[in-house]
């Protein structure tokens, strides 16, 4: 695995306090990561919440966050992570940036190693065709 290291965590608390990438997937319905936990640096990639009632993101994590990008902004306002800060007006919908204007010009991404990111990706069929593709072409 080109020198990764994978060690499993014994809990929430451990691996935030070692990781500074996170990808959550699960179909919880209540955040699993809160604020107090994400430290500077962080990246995290939200890809679980992709109907109504899922969460895994307390939303204080998203007034922390320097750079929020979305999949669609219409339907991360909706449902999904972002959708419950929005509705307790902890962020607004305009700091929302879309992940192809992100690929459009990268200063939409992150600027420095301690800025907090997050991807809250609910799932847009045609995003994901398209990542496929270029990956499997990458490898042809």
């Amino acid at each position: 695995m080109r020198g990764w290291k994978i060690d499993v965590a014994k809990d929430i608390n451990q691996l935030t306090a070692a990781c500074n990438l996170i990808v959550t997937t699960t179909s919880s319905s209540k955040p699993l990561l809160l604020a107090h936990q994400i430290r500077p640096g962080t990246h995290i990639t939200a890809v679980g919440t992709d109907d109504i009632g899922k969460q895994e993101l307390d939303p204080e994590i998203f007034v922390k966050a320097n750079r929020i990008v979305v999949d669609s902004r219409s339907q991360c306002t909706q449902f999904g992570d972002v959708s419950y800060a929005i509705r307790q007006n902890l962020i607004k919908g305009e700091q929302l940036v879309e992940l192809g204007e992100v690929i459009e010009n990268s200063a939409y991404g992150r600027n420095s190693e301690t800025e907090i990111t997050v991807a809250d990706l609910t799932g847009l069929a045609i995003q994901d065709l398209e990542i496929a593709a270029l990956v499997f072409n990458q490898f042809q």
